[in-house]
């Protein structure tokens, strides 16, 4: 996206908001590089529980979790929206390059330097795993992701982002999602 609509649309955004009567500045904003180090923080803190529940799930469960994602197809791409520091993913990633099916992990983040982070990780961790990193908010990237490969598309949205969208971009964000499916 260039420099004049990302400032253009950050400006439209910002209107928006807080020409509402519910003054508002959308989530995406948050989450620059010192915004994910600081939720990274937040996600190591015993009363967020949300990250324990989910590393729970895919440490006891990534044999079932993988085994529904290629079910059916010679390949697959993994897209993870809000990826930042992959930890969780990383145990499902780990598993996935041992089996024999071809696929791909799209993390995809608002934060330039957590996809730099996380793609210099996954190279030294995992490197026969192809990782194509995407920079932007989730419209943007599912809207790229449009006819991008003719493998199934998994998509992993972890955590409680959805709790940051209006009733109307849910919908939105859902139907983007279900297109690409």
């Amino acid at each position: 996206m260039e420099q004049q609509t990302i400032l253009s649309e950050i400006a439209s955004d910002t209107l928006r908001g807080l020409s509402a009567e519910n003054k508002f500045l959308l989530s995406k904003y948050f989450y620059d590089d010192e915004g994910s180090r600081i939720f990274q923080e937040i996600m190591q803190m015993p009363e967020y529980y949300l990250t324990d529940c989910e590393f729970e799930i895919f440490t006891n469960q990534y044999e079932e979790i993988i085994n529904a994602f290629k079910e059916g197809v010679n390949g697959f791409d993994l897209i993870e929206l809000g990826a930042g520091d992959g930890f969780k993913t990383s145990i499902l990633l780990k598993q996935i390059v041992k089996t024999s099916i071809s696929s791909q992990y799209i993390p995809v983040d608002i934060s330039a330097k957590a996809n730099a982070d996380l793609v210099r990780k996954l190279s030294t961790e995992l490197p026969e795993l192809h990782v194509k990193a995407y920079t932007g908010d989730y419209f943007h990237a599912l809207k790229k992701l449009n006819g991008y490969s003719g493998e199934r598309k998994v998509f992993l949205f972890l955590g409680a982002n959805i709790g940051n969208f209006s009733n109307e971009e849910i919908h939105l964000f859902l139907d983007q999602l279900s297109s690409l499916c």
